[in-house]
């Protein structure tokens, strides 16, 4: 993404913040990105940045102190990371019975089966596609309304520790305010505006809020930081609302409510199936998902990652898609690709798709985030690196094509495209 100096990058300023002292001089997009982390984090084993939640009291207090309202960022612009772990086991478990969806729930104390029960989401493995498309239409109908009333009245610890609440105190809940999704959309948008790097990643209404606000057509009641966060092309803004409504003009009639929210929490548990060497089940996840959006990219491509090593020719017509649909980050896409010709034996075609991405997006050595690839070792054996740099393993593969191939002109030339020292220590996210 092109922008007035270096990329945004906020998982690099995160990375840059002193961790071990107090959090008055970080910026304001490292902290809303530390917070959104812990939420996602918060029910997994304690990594190297610490306890999730005292981490997420850490940005909340210093939010608060600087005049924004922590609270409603996570109640209105964190549904997606406060509903989502629960939401993976009952909504992902009707596609993938045995994904073992709950882990790390029932080991912090979510009461899964009582929330299941609560509302009411079957049990028991769908046959059909069919079948598992009625199943989530009628249960994501039903639940939604009832879980934005509870976030919109219950108090932030049960947010987030995900208490369950009262049967009776839960379908009494007051409905939302009239104004909740007014709300939920201005807080999503600065959630994204300052943690997502490519506004591909950003919601739909994220994207006309910045539009309506940069154009003047609506006010903005944030403070003037917010602003001053990050530099932002607005014909990228642009570009990217034409292509969603062109995209969107005749959705499929069977595509279940609430899709984006559950196409996040898929790529979420897919991406803990493939540490943990499910790629079946991954696939499997990513299958169903491509077939309800075929309009979407990131489904398309992830479909084809988790196909890479098992059916490569397969994988190689889904990641093809996903770049022709524009598929954000373009080195992860490439590097899919090249991973599929090395598979197949191809590997001449494997460096031109390095040299094409070269041409036309070499800029992108500067955006470093961090991703899940598959890694060939010397001895030809593939590994998942959840760590990894897509433009340095692009850019490693393609010399060591050339080194294997004796492709001397070829080696020559790449050689000199490693990023430099500071962008390969670079932080990111890991990313399917």
């Amino acid at each position: 993404m092109q922008e007035s100096c270096h990329p945004f990058d906020a998982r690099r300023q995160l990375m840059c913040e002193d961790h071990t002292g107090p959090r008055e001089s970080w910026t304001l997009s490292s902290l809303v990105t530390d917070m959104r982390d812990a939420l996602r984090e918060r029910f997994e084993p304690v990594g190297e940045r610490g306890d999730p939640l005292k981490r997420f009291n850490a940005a909340s207090r210093e939010l608060t102190r600087r005049g924004l309202d922590a609270d409603s960022i996570v109640r209105y612009g964190m549904v997606v990371e406060v509903l989502g772990p629960m939401l993976t086991v009952l909504l992902i478990d009707l596609i993938l019975p045995d994904g073992n969806a709950d882990s790390g729930l029932r080991v912090s104390g979510v009461d899964l089966d009582g929330w299941r029960t609560l509302l009411g989401v079957p049990a028991g493995e769908l046959t059909s596609h069919s079948e598992i498309t009625s199943t989530l239409e009628k249960t994501t109908t039903s639940i939604f309304g009832p879980l934005l009333n509870w976030v919109g009245t219950a108090a932030i610890g049960a947010l987030v520790n995900l208490s369950l609440p009262d049967t009776k105190d839960f379908w009494k809940c007051p409905p939302p305010p009239r104004d909740f999704r007014v709300l939920a959309y201005q807080y999503r948008w600065l959630v994204e505006r300052v943690t997502e790097t490519y506004v591909k990643a950003w919601s739909t209404a994220s994207l006309i809020l910045e539009y309506r606000y940069r154009q003047n057509i609506e006010p903005m009641s944030f403070p003037a930081f917010v602003w001053e966060t990050r530099d932002l092309d607005l014909d990228e803004v642009s570009r990217e609302i034409a292509h969603r409504t062109s995209a969107e003009w005749n959705p499929s009639p069977n595509a279940p409510p609430n899709s984006e929210f559950l196409l996040q929490q898929m790529t979420t548990h897919a991406r803990s199936l493939l540490v943990a060497g499910q790629r079946a089940a991954a696939a499997a996840l990513f299958e169903f998902a491509a077939q309800q959006w075929p309009d979407d990219a990131s489904a398309q491509n992830n479909l084809g990652f988790c196909l890479v090593l098992d059916q490569p020719d397969r994988a190689l017509r889904h990641l093809g898609l996903a770049a022709r649909m524009g598929y954000e980050p373009m080195p992860i896409n490439a590097y899919n690709r090249m991973c599929c010709y090395v598979a197949l034996n191809q590997e001449r075609h494997a460096l031109e798709t390095a040299e094409e991405f070269w041409r036309q997006r070499g800029d992108l050595v500067q955006n470093q985030d961090r991703a899940i690839v598959w890694i060939l070792n010397e001895e030809g054996q593939w590994s998942l690196d959840r760590k990894a740099r897509p433009w340095s393993v692009l850019v490693g593969l393609a010399i060591s094509i050339a080194q294997r191939q004796g492709w001397q002109e070829e080696e020559d030339r790449w050689r000199p495209r490693l990023p430099p020292p500071a962008a390969e220590e670079a932080p990111g996210e890991e990313m399917a």
